[in-house]
């Protein structure tokens, strides 16, 4: 049964200050278990190209109580999207990602 994993990934950007200090991000993946969602984490090209590491993986079961179910979707195969709101911002956007 696939399950949605939050990955929290490390990496060190040469462009500030020098890479000096690591910075972070959150990655989404969907996955049968932990060691798969590493492997196709692992996978990414953005993962690749920052050459990150994984702090942490984090299963996201249930929300306020609200069970997370997954439903693929085929034409959105290897794709992302994400709606976020910047702080102080009153609207949302979307944004998309291949791989």
């Amino acid at each position: 049964m696939l399950k949605l994993y939050n990955v929290h990934c490390g990496f060190y950007d040469k462009t500030v200050t020098g890479g000096l200090f690591e910075g972070h991000t959150n990655i989404l993946v969907v996955a049968d278990s932990f060691a798969d969602a590493k492997n196709k984490i692992k996978g990414k090209s953005e993962f690749k190209r920052l050459k990150m590491h994984i702090d942490g993986i984090q299963e996201i079961d249930t929300v306020d109580g609200y069970a997370i179910s997954l439903k693929e979707q085929p034409a959105l195969a290897n794709t992302t999207v994400l709606k976020r709101q910047k702080y102080g911002s009153t609207k949302a956007e979307t944004l998309t990602f291949k791989d």
